[in-house]
Formats: structure tokens, C-alpha cells, sequence
């Protein structure tokens, strides 16, 4: 059988609380779109890099489906900057 525990005082103050309004050199955490891009949160990190590479895979195949268009079409010489009447 486990031993019984005398009983515990209440805290008078929580110890995770700042007394008296001092900060203790801690500064509060960014706010808005400046929290994403300070953090060093995993979950937060791991966000950023999924939203980071859908954008970069529909700007590469919006650019892809572009060039593709612009260079299936023997009418505009790239070299020159011109169209020719051929």
C-alpha cells in the first residue's frame, strides 16, 4: 500500500506567472505573419514549407504550360524579338 502524503498548501501565486508586471528579459512573441516567419515551432515550420512548395509547384506549371505555349508556335522569333510574316 502507498504511503499517505501530508497534504500541500495552495499556491498563493502560480510559478508560471509574471509577478508585479516584470518581464524578466522576454519579450512577447510576434504577432501576425511575423510569428510564422521567426519561429523555430516544428509544427509551425512544417506548415510554411508545405504552403511554400505548393506555391512554388503551380507557379512551375503555370510557367511550364506558358513556355510551352510560346514555343509551339514557329511564328515568333526569339532571337530577334519579332514576328515573321512566314
Amino acid at each position: 500500500m502507498a504511503p499517505k502524503l501530508p497534504p500541500q498548501p495552495p499556491l498563493q501565486h502560480s510559478t508560471t506567472a509574471v509577478a508585479d508586471g516584470q518581464s524578466h528579459g522576454h519579450a512577447a512573441p510576434p504577432k501576425g505573419i511575423l510569428r510564422w516567419l521567426l519561429t523555430t515551432n516544428h509544427k509551425e515550420i512544417g506548415s510554411l514549407y508545405l504552403i511554400f512548395s505548393l506555391t512554388m509547384f503551380f507557379i512551375g506549371g503555370y510557367s511550364l504550360l506558358w513556355l510551352g505555349r510560346n514555343f509551339s508556335s514557329p511564328a515568333y522569333n526569339w532571337l530577334s524579338l519579332s514576328f515573321s510574316t512566314r
